[in-house]
């Protein structure tokens, strides 16, 4: 695979503009966020030549790269505890999908010391909760701001 050149931003409407303007030009164009250093991303490829020219559009959503720390939650109650300490900060989704994992990232630190807190929680200790876990864990998501609350809906059921 050829190197991929990596084109940061200044602003979210920047990026935006010339993620457009890629796609205009013929690339194809795949939304890439990195949730967990607080990058939003475009991978951009195209043919050329004998070969694929790649770009990566990237604009830091706190002015810089976020360090990630990652916490493993033993049980589904550890789980919702840490989502409800944190239902007012902005949060994203942060699954772990290789190691079967659901999770979320929270950014109440970004700012002050540029931490990314993530919070993950085997799926099998989820199942293993039955349904007084599933319900509790979506009672707290539909109270926070996390976007993923349908996709933990989902594989939940």
């Amino acid at each position: 695979m050829a190197e991929m050149e990596t084109v940061d931003f200044g602003t979210y409407d920047e990026l935006i503009a010339a993620q457009q303007r890629m796609h205009v030009e013929g690339w194809d164009v795949l939304r890439s966020d990195d949730v967990e250093r607080g990058a939003v991303l475009f991978s951009c490829s195209r043919e050329q030549g004998a070969g694929r020219e790649f770009v990566r559009l990237r604009w830091w959503r706190f002015g810089r790269e976020l360090r990630p720390k990652v916490t493993v939650c033993a049980t589904w109650q550890e789980f919702v505890r840490e989502i409800q300490f944190r239902v007012e900060e902005e949060m994203d989704k942060s699954d772990d999908l290789e190691a079967q994992q659901v999770g979320f990232v929270t950014y109440g630190r970004a700012a002050t010391d540029g931490t990314a807190e993530v919070f993950r929680l085997p799926v099998s200790a989820l199942q293993a909760g039955g349904p007084e876990a599933r319900s509790s864990l979506i009672a707290i998501l539909m109270r926070s701001r996390h976007p993923g609350a349908e996709g933990l809906k989902a594989i939940s059921k």
